[in-house]
């Protein structure tokens, strides 16, 4: 046809090799180079395949954090037992949050991938003691004993211990604690186990969160009724049930459905997002109670127990102790 012109059509591009794939791009470039020259110091340091599930966040990371992944896992290949304590580590840019974030990542650098688990470890705030309670973790670090707080609402119970109210040390430590309480109460939060009043053979243990298992070392628990005030959430129950797994014979207070209305007015609706079911121990009555936690549209009923007069509780006590209000009065 007069006037048709011919013009080349590319059907491919031949490219050499993955260098200059990668040049195509200076963004592509700059990054296919940091993973480039952060693999070959991996290779020196001679870091084995449990590495690789890694390796893109690793090379995500700035260069403040993979020299201190470096100097980290150095530090832990050349002093595997060290039995320091997470804190007292001596590697230079490492600081406890820094562990928490890249923990799995620096165990991976030792070959150690079984407490890695999937490479997508999300950054958290770091309580040392959920480090593994084997007397060495993984890093060959030594865990912190757990501490938990008691207040000695009993005169005679005080005695025992030099007249200290309060006391806050190591399970083990309290567990070899010389007393015979004759009732415990275990309390969610602290404020109650402050305000209660001097109450006949009774030990408040107060602030353990989910940290329930401590409850089973300690003798003087199994030896006597024991009882658990917590706040009328879902979360509440969560614990509860958790506790009576730990202390078969737990009880609970004031967390009954007629607890719930009676209270309803302090308490204020709030959104769950993440909520962890309760253990199966919660007797009918506590299972109603949680039920009728729930509101319309989604929402729950949260009182907390600190607004609940102190008072009502100790009352409640004697009464389940068969004892009236048995305060020291």
């Amino acid at each position: 046809m007069p006037g048709r012109s011919t013009q080349p059509v590319h059907t491919h591009l031949d490219i050499p090799g993955i260098s200059a794939l990668a040049n195509l791009s200076p963004d592509t470039a700059v990054h296919w180079q940091r993973a480039r020259d952060r693999w070959a110091q991996l290779h020196r340091d001679q870091v084995g395949q449990t590495v690789r599930p890694w390796l893109t966040r690793i090379v995500d990371l700035d260069d403040y954090d993979f020299t201190t992944l470096l100097a980290a896992a150095n530090w832990f290949r050349a002093h595997p037992r060290s039995g320091l304590t997470v804190r007292s580590v001596p590697v230079a840019g490492m600081h406890t949050k820094w562990l928490a974030r890249h923990r799995s990542m620096v165990l991976a650098c030792l070959g150690n991938a079984t407490d890695s688990g999937q490479p997508t470890e999300p950054a958290r705030e770091f309580d040392p003691v959920d480090i593994p309670t084997a007397d060495l973790d993984a890093l060959g670090l030594r865990p912190l004993p757990r501490e938990i707080s008691v207040v000695l609402s009993d005169p005679v119970l005080r005695a025992a211990v030099g007249g200290l109210r309060q006391i806050t040390a190591p399970v083990d430590e309290l567990a070899g604690l010389q007393i015979r309480p004759g009732a415990v109460l275990i309390v969610e939060n602290k404020e109650p186990a402050l305000a209660w009043s001097d109450t006949t053979g009774l030990a408040i243990i107060h602030s353990l969160g989910n940290h329930l298992d401590v409850l089973a070392r300690l003798p003087w628990i199994r030896r006597v009724r024991c009882w658990y005030w917590g706040d009328l959430d879902r979360h509440g129950f969560t614990i509860l049930s958790r506790a009576r797994t730990v202390v078969p014979h737990l009880e609970s207070l004031l967390m009954t459905p007629d607890d719930i209305e009676t209270y309803r007015p302090l308490g204020v609706e709030e959104d769950l997002g993440r909520y962890d079911e309760p253990d199966p121990t919660l007797t009918p009555a506590e299972a109603d109670a949680l039920t009728a936690l729930q509101l319309t549209g989604g929402k729950y009923l949260r009182t907390e127990h600190e607004r609940i007069p102190i008072g009502d509780a100790e009352c409640a006590l004697g009464r389940a102790r068969g004892e009236g209000r048995s305060v020291l009065l």
